[in-house]
């Protein structure tokens, strides 16, 4: 009896043994379970930080690009918002172009030489335009300055689109050429016109940005286009969009 007794004894402390091993083990295990997660977590934790810096960097630099297109709307607005009525011109803030729609600038039908009444205007809504753009405080954020030409479809029956598309850039080089013989322009210092000869440009758009006669593009509005209205030019300003998805970039 007492050497059955001694084994269940022994198989007891056996047992217990092997629960006390795993136990050990367990608790290893754990540990090292723990130590895994405070480092997961810590990992963690620094990717959110960095995640919340680029976030805030990527904020800041949308609210400069915005914040230039602002101040350059209001400089425009102060500048040639009182003349526009009598230019016959307007202002789009979202894209910073000017338009002129009025009767004395349009051009006529399959023409590109400038209307003596255009030639007035310009001589008195350029000084000002250039007066904002070659301002030192956003020359810099300028990108390009384009001066776009626009025809209307059928400015004469048969004529194909390469020459209607010819016309329309002729144009806008008419109008940059007058812009540019204009003594404001010329009593520019020559770094500052320098510049300004790399971020002007013309564009002939031929007609595929006809407008009807409220000023939308025929394409989104579905209405019948403009015959005078389509027949114009417009200056936009371009700010520096590209480089801004660059700098986003290069948070990424």
């Amino acid at each position: 009896m007492a050497r059955f007794q001694q084994q269940d004894e022994d198989r007891w402390i056996s047992v217990s043994d092997i629960m006390t091993g795993l136990m050990v083990i367990f608790l290893f295990i754990a540990v090292a379970y723990i130590r895994v997660s405070q480092k997961t977590i810590a990992r963690l934790e620094v990717m959110s930080t960095n995640l919340q810096a680029k976030q805030d960097t990527i904020s800041r630099i949308l609210a400069n690009y915005r914040d230039t297109k602002k101040e350059l709307f209001v400089e425009l607005q102060n500048n040639l918002g009182p003349h526009l009525t009598k230019w016959g011109a307007e202002i789009d803030s979202t894209t910073l172009t000017i338009r002129f729609n009025g009767e004395e600038t349009q051009f006529r039908s399959s023409k590109d030489n400038l209307p003596s009444s255009f030639k007035v205007i310009l001589s008195d809504f350029f000084p000002r335009f250039l007066a904002v753009i070659s301002d030192q405080r956003y020359l810099q954020e300028i990108v390009e300055v384009k001066v776009e030409g626009h025809a209307y479809e059928s400015e004469r029956k048969g004529e194909d689109y390469e020459v209607i598309l010819r016309g329309s850039q002729n144009r806008a080089r008419n109008v940059l050429l007058y812009c540019k013989k204009l003594s404001a322009y010329r009593k520019l210092p020559q770094a500052v016109r320098d510049q300004l000869e790399f971020k002007i440009t013309t564009t002939g758009m031929g007609y595929g940005r006809m407008i009807d006669t409220n000023g939308m593009f025929v394409v989104k509005s579905g209405s019948s286009p403009c015959k005078k209205c389509s027949r114009r030019v417009e200056f936009t300003i371009l700010t520096a969009s590209e480089q801004v998805l660059e700098q986003i970039d290069e948070v990424k």
